[in-house]
Protein backbone atom coordinates (compact mmCIF):
# COMPACT_ATOMS: atom_id res chain seq x y z
CA UNK A 1 0.00 0.00 0.00
CA UNK A 2 2.77 2.44 0.86
CA UNK A 3 4.41 1.70 -2.50
CA UNK A 4 1.29 2.98 -4.27
CA UNK A 5 1.35 6.09 -2.09
CA UNK A 6 5.03 6.63 -2.90
CA UNK A 7 4.33 6.31 -6.63
CA UNK A 8 1.54 8.87 -6.38
CA UNK A 9 3.88 11.26 -4.57
CA UNK A 10 6.49 10.77 -7.30
CA UNK A 11 4.13 12.27 -9.86
CA UNK A 12 2.52 14.91 -7.62
CA UNK A 13 1.43 17.95 -9.66
CA UNK A 14 2.65 16.25 -12.83
CA UNK A 15 6.29 16.56 -11.80
CA UNK A 16 8.45 13.48 -11.84
CA UNK A 17 10.76 13.22 -8.86
CA UNK A 18 14.43 12.42 -9.14
CA UNK A 19 15.33 8.91 -8.09
CA UNK A 20 17.73 8.00 -5.33
CA UNK A 21 19.32 4.56 -5.22
CA UNK A 22 19.45 3.11 -1.72
CA UNK A 23 22.26 0.78 -0.87
CA UNK A 24 22.15 -1.61 2.07
CA UNK A 25 24.41 0.46 4.33
CA UNK A 26 21.94 3.36 4.36
CA UNK A 27 19.12 1.04 5.34
CA UNK A 28 21.32 -0.39 8.08
CA UNK A 29 22.15 3.07 9.41
CA UNK A 30 18.44 3.87 9.60
CA UNK A 31 17.39 0.70 11.41
CA UNK A 32 20.36 -0.23 13.61
CA UNK A 33 20.62 0.52 17.31
CA UNK A 34 22.63 3.69 17.97
CA UNK A 35 26.32 2.91 17.71
CA UNK A 36 28.97 3.79 20.28
CA UNK A 37 31.55 4.08 17.48
CA UNK A 38 31.91 7.78 16.63
CA UNK A 39 32.07 7.37 12.83
CA UNK A 40 29.19 4.89 12.74
CA UNK A 41 27.10 7.10 15.02
CA UNK A 42 27.76 10.09 12.74
CA UNK A 43 26.72 8.08 9.67
CA UNK A 44 23.55 7.00 11.47
CA UNK A 45 22.72 10.57 12.51
CA UNK A 46 23.29 12.00 9.02
CA UNK A 47 21.20 9.23 7.48
CA UNK A 48 18.34 9.85 9.92
CA UNK A 49 18.41 13.59 9.35
CA UNK A 50 18.43 13.22 5.56
CA UNK A 51 15.64 10.65 5.68
CA UNK A 52 13.44 12.89 7.84
CA UNK A 53 14.05 16.04 5.78
CA UNK A 54 14.47 14.87 2.19
CA UNK A 55 12.89 11.42 1.83
CA UNK A 56 9.67 12.68 0.28
CA UNK A 57 11.58 14.82 -2.24
CA UNK A 58 12.78 11.73 -4.10
CA UNK A 59 11.57 8.43 -5.46
CA UNK A 60 13.55 5.72 -3.67
CA UNK A 61 14.80 2.68 -5.58
CA UNK A 62 16.81 -0.37 -4.59
CA UNK A 63 18.08 -3.41 -6.45
CA UNK A 64 17.01 -6.97 -5.81
CA UNK A 65 20.40 -7.55 -4.23
CA UNK A 66 19.75 -4.85 -1.64
CA UNK A 67 16.38 -6.47 -0.85
CA UNK A 68 18.02 -9.89 -0.46
CA UNK A 69 20.83 -8.54 1.72
CA UNK A 70 18.41 -6.54 3.90
CA UNK A 71 16.32 -9.68 4.42
CA UNK A 72 19.31 -11.63 5.78
CA UNK A 73 20.23 -12.01 9.43
CA UNK A 74 18.00 -11.73 12.45
CA UNK A 75 14.34 -12.13 11.36
CA UNK A 76 13.07 -9.29 13.57
CA UNK A 77 15.79 -6.90 12.39
CA UNK A 78 15.16 -7.91 8.78
CA UNK A 79 11.44 -7.24 9.19
CA UNK A 80 12.22 -3.79 10.62
CA UNK A 81 14.54 -3.04 7.69
CA UNK A 82 11.90 -4.10 5.20
CA UNK A 83 8.85 -2.42 6.68
CA UNK A 84 10.55 0.76 7.74
CA UNK A 85 12.59 1.51 4.64
CA UNK A 86 12.25 -0.94 1.76
CA UNK A 87 8.47 -1.29 1.69
CA UNK A 88 8.16 2.12 0.05
CA UNK A 89 11.03 1.66 -2.41
CA UNK A 90 10.69 0.69 -6.01
CA UNK A 91 12.72 -2.27 -7.15
CA UNK A 92 14.95 -1.74 -10.16
CA UNK A 93 13.49 -3.65 -13.09
CA UNK A 94 16.72 -5.12 -14.36
CA UNK A 95 17.40 -6.77 -11.02
CA UNK A 96 14.23 -8.94 -11.21
CA UNK A 97 12.49 -8.10 -7.93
Amino acid sequence: MLGVFQKALATYNGLVKKRVYLETSIISYLTARPSRDLIMAANQQISHEWWERRYLDFEMVASRYVWVEAAAGDPQAAAARFWRELSSCLCLRRSSC
